[in-house]
């Protein structure tokens, strides 16, 4: 029996123990605890980008979920962008893991920055498969020329698709600078937000969708 299922058995045992005598200071105090370490469990499984179901349930089976948070999560990277990601997040990992800078950022926000660059790079992934196929679809049409509104949408799309594209080119851009800010900070010291950049890259990232969406909309 591993430890963890041991922990449960136990746990267990004595929350029922509670219907028989009034419950002791130590075991109120245990199960307070036992729910406090559940609440940050689920936090961080919900920071990882596991789902709903998962991160809740983290709340009572904490113990055996212990694992996912040191399992690697590898993204599925089918942009066009994944190769230049790939090797940007890489060279910021292996600069942070030095020890001159350690404690300057959270492994957390470098994982969740990954994560929301990937996802962006895989819906210009599905831009980029859609204005394909709906351009055949449109050319197709043997002796009948496009509407305008089908034109339009697709140079809509084909607008937030580019847009998309600079985005991120610039997002990865800001990544090789802190790289090389972190570089100068070990040496030449004084303190560097890194976490704090992180998060506002993160944010960036995740704001794109909204900027695209609306494009779209103010487009059709």
């Amino acid at each position: 029996m591993t430890f963890s299922a041991l922990f449960m058995t136990r746990f267990t045992s004595g929350l029922l123990s509670f219907a028989d005598p009034p419950p002791s200071a130590l075991w109120v105090s245990l199960g307070l605890g036992y729910l406090a370490v559940g609440a940050a469990v689920a936090w961080r499984l919900a920071r990882a980008g596991y789902s709903a179901g998962t991160s809740v349930s983290g709340f009572a089976c904490w113990p055996l979920l212990l694992g996912l948070l040191h399992e690697p999560r590898a993204p599925e990277a089918c942009g066009p962008g994944s190769s230049r990601i790939s090797a940007c997040m890489g060279s910021l990992r292996q600069t942070l893991a030095e020890p001159a800078a350690a404690g300057l950022a959270a492994r957390e926000d470098v994982d969740a920055l990954e994560r929301a660059l990937y996802l962006a790079d895989r819906r210009v992934a599905l831009a980029d498969r859609m204005l394909e196929e709906l351009s055949a679809a449109a050319r197709g049409r043997v002796g009948v020329a496009p509407s305008d509104d089908i034109n339009r949408g697709l140079e809509a799309l084909r607008a937030a698709r580019d847009h998309a594209i600079a985005e991120l080119d610039a997002v990865l851009d800001a990544v090789l600078q802190l790289r090389i800010q972190v570089g100068l900070r070990t040496l030449a010291g004084g303190r560097l937000p890194v976490q704090e950049r992180l998060q506002d890259l993160q944010a960036r990232v995740a704001a794109l969708a909204e900027l695209s969406s609306l494009e779209l909309a103010c487009a059709s």
